[in-house]
């Protein structure tokens, strides 16, 4: 049986994190971005690869490319256009500070589209992010802006909202918007337990199947330990009705021992939460993809809105003592799902855990690493507290070319401030030219930017893992895949950089013309007939130039 006493649970050295939502003056009568129901296919805060999902993915209700509406009087401060991100997107300013954003459409309203093409014209670039005065384009609530779409990083049809305020801080759209009815429950699917020293370093883990026993319960059976010290990682959806989605929870709790150790609640989310994201997953083994394991591991670490900081937050087993685990999941509308487990330790604990380390890294000030050929700076505040690392460097040949790889440890540790890699080479500038400092960690090459000076070659990394140099003199292909009246498709590849890092332009007669561009297609359209119909012949010029110089260009008659 469960027992909650609030009172007791805070003055305990249990700990609560929680990202609370702290609106001043909660904004009233905003209607819903789209007319017909709201089917959701992402939540707020869900998690996502590389961050958390800053607001809620809405389904189409209707066939074709259903209008999108405004949720409150304002006007549109930005258009954003880009070939990755959210694709078309708008957002608009409303009154008190807050701002609504409408990404992945597939155009705008005919005058804020007319706008946005003469914007990309005088500025001679397809990707804009224009920032409007109060007077060019007020709309009214319900107002249409643009037409539900699939562009940017978007992998079906759908439209993302968010909630902002000029703050800085993303508040969750099912605070605001009308209340949608769900009476489903969340779902658990897999329970992770990391073993970890006194110290917080993990040196073992353990994935276990959760068992399903109805009415919102689920168990993992009682499981004895090998060690002093664990956390727990869950992964858990949201179910949602007239969907199939597997959506992310709004709040997690756990108990121990029925007091409360953890909370997440995502009410909003602050740009500090946001940086800080890679801490609030199970960073070592969620796919950087698909991070789908919540990391319920207290840290007692400065950025942290922890309310209590007399514990280390490191669940600690002890023998002949068992510890009762309940960990709640709750959907935005109360539906709750409990998952429990009996935690104990063996009769006698054998631990091996030795870690090969070199250096030891620290938190509270900047540290540079010096080897031979490497320098690796770790800025203030990069790696969230004290870590060993094995770092080193060995020369391997590369393309026939014998090289110096860097290796910094694994891509097992979070990074919450960029990295300066520096490899030391002092041939002329001339001759780095087609060469790129890569990462180049399980059998997968991915160039990083680079700046070449007199005496190196310097990279910001964002990611542990193997570092070296790329040479590449290969330039990218454009290939004519599509060539009817509405329009031009070429299918673009480069043998190392993505499309995303590739310097695309193109001319008709000499002069800047619009391509759009599309990174999860590899490919650019060009449909701006209408612009040079005069009767006369013109010269289209396509040219794509990868980060290494190396360039190609598609020439013909329009």
């Amino acid at each position: 049986m469960l027992k909650i006493q609030t009172c007791k649970i805070i003055s305990t050295i249990s700990l609560i994190l929680s990202i609370q939502f702290t609106l001043l003056s909660q904004p009233i009568g905003w209607r819903n971005p789209i007319n017909g129901k709201v089917l959701l296919s992402g939540t707020f805060g869900e998690l996502r690869g590389n961050h958390y999902h800053g607001g809620i993915d809405i389904k189409p209700s209707e066939g074709g490319h259903q209008p999108v509406l405004a949720v409150a009087d304002g006007y549109v401060k930005t258009i954003k256009i880009h070939g990755g991100s959210y694709g078309n997107a708008l957002l608009l300013q409303h009154k008190d500070g807050f701002q609504s954003l409408y990404g992945h459409l597939n155009g705008f309203e005919r005058k804020i589209d007319s706008i946005a093409y003469s914007i990309q014209y005088r500025d001679s670039s397809f990707q804009i992010n224009e920032v409007l005065d109060t007077t060019k384009l007020p709309v009214k609530q319900g107002d249409v802006i643009g037409y539900m779409g699939n562009t940017g990083y978007s992998f079906g049809q759908h439209l993302h909202f968010e909630v902002r305020h000029i703050s800085g801080t993303h508040y969750n759209p099912l605070k605001i918007i009308p209340q949608i009815e769900d009476k489903t429950s969340p779902r658990f699917r897999k329970l992770r337990l990391n073993y970890l020293d006194a110290n917080g370093r993990e040196y073992r883990d353990e994935l276990l199947s959760v068992k399903n026993l109805g009415a919102n319960k689920f168990s993992a059976g009682n499981i004895k330990l090998n060690g002093f010290y664990f956390s727990i990682a869950v992964d858990v959806v949201d179910l949602h009705e007239e969907t199939y989605n597997q959506n992310g929870i709004y709040q997690l709790d756990m108990y121990v021992n029925d007091s409360l150790y953890y909370r997440i609640n995502v009410d909003s989310l602050t740009s500090h939460d946001r940086h800080y994201y890679n801490n609030k997953i199970d960073y070592t083994h969620s796919d950087h993809q698909k991070a789908i394991f919540h990391n319920l591991q207290h840290q007692s670490i400065y950025y942290l809105p922890i309310v209590n900081t007399s514990t280390s937050g490191l669940l600690k087993l002890t023998p002949f003592k068992s510890k009762e685990i309940q960990i709640v999941a709750s959907d935005f509308q109360g539906n709750k799902s409990t998952l429990h487990l009996t935690l104990s330790q063996v009769d006698q604990v054998q631990m091996n855990y030795n870690h090969i380390y070199n250096f030891v890294v620290g938190n509270s000030e900047s540290q540079k690493i010096e080897l031979d050929h490497y320098t690796v700076l770790f800025p203030k505040n990069s790696l969230g507290k004290e870590k060993r690392l094995y770092v080193f460097e060995e020369q391997e040949v590369i393309d026939n070319q014998s090289q110096w790889i860097l290796h910094l440890d694994k891509d097992r540790i979070p990074i919450f401030e960029d990295l300066t890699i520096q490899l030391r080479d002092h041939r002329p500038i001339n001759e780095k030219e087609k060469w790129v400092m890569a990462s180049c960690t399980d059998n997968s090459i991915y160039p990083q930017i680079t700046y070449k000076s007199e005496n190196a070659f310097i990279a910001k990394v964002g990611r542990l893992g193997n570092y070296c140099l790329i040479q590449d003199t290969i330039p990218p292909t454009i290939q004519l895949r599509s060539q009817r009246g509405n329009g031009w498709i070429f299918k673009i590849s480069d043998n190392l950089f993505p499309f995303s890092q590739l310097d695309i332009e193109a001319t008709i007669d000499g002069k800047w013309a619009l391509v759009k561009e599309e990174f999860k297609k590899n490919t650019i359209t060009f449909s701006d007939f209408d612009r040079f119909k005069n009767g006369q012949k013109h010269n289209f010029i396509l040219s794509v130039t990868d980060g290494c110089g190396n360039k190609s260009v598609f020439e013909s008659e329009l």
